[in-house]
């Protein structure tokens, strides 16, 4: 929103907000939480399904970083089950420390931080009872 500033964006997430203590998947709402260099976001996620990860216009989330491949990645949604396959990206994925390796999907916990290039990356519960 031109002329706001980003504390007031809606879609904007301060990086203190960002908490990567591993939970259970109650089934419920999720986001991904993308904190960049230049900026923060959360993208709310649909319960199952597979969305593209990089820079090109294309992706279902688009990350504007100079670390992201065009096409990075692919996030795995299958019920409680989220996997991240890297599509060998320049600067890797990465989940627990570990480099993710192209084509091999790795498991990534709720509120486990994972990274695509230097972007970090959290997917979290949505507490809509929260105002």
């Amino acid at each position: 929103m031109p002329g706001r500033p980003k504390s007031l964006d809606p879609d904007f997430i301060d990086a203190d907000t960002f908490v990567g203590s591993k939970r259970q998947d109650s089934g419920g709402e999720r986001q991904l939480v993308v904190v960049g260099t230049r900026s923060a976001k959360a993208h709310t996620l649909p319960g199952s399904g597979n969305l593209k990860i990089g820079r090109h216009k294309a992706n279902d989330i688009k990350i504007d970083e100079s670390s992201i491949s065009r096409f990075h990645a692919v996030l795995h949604l299958t019920g409680s089950t989220i996997t991240i396959e890297d599509l060998g990206s320049a600067n890797g994925t990465r989940v627990g420390g570990s480099v993710v390796k192209p084509g091999k999907p790795a498991a990534v916990g709720l509120g486990e931080t994972f990274h695509l290039g230097e972007v970090a990356v959290l997917i979290q519960s949505i507490d809509r009872s929260r105002k």
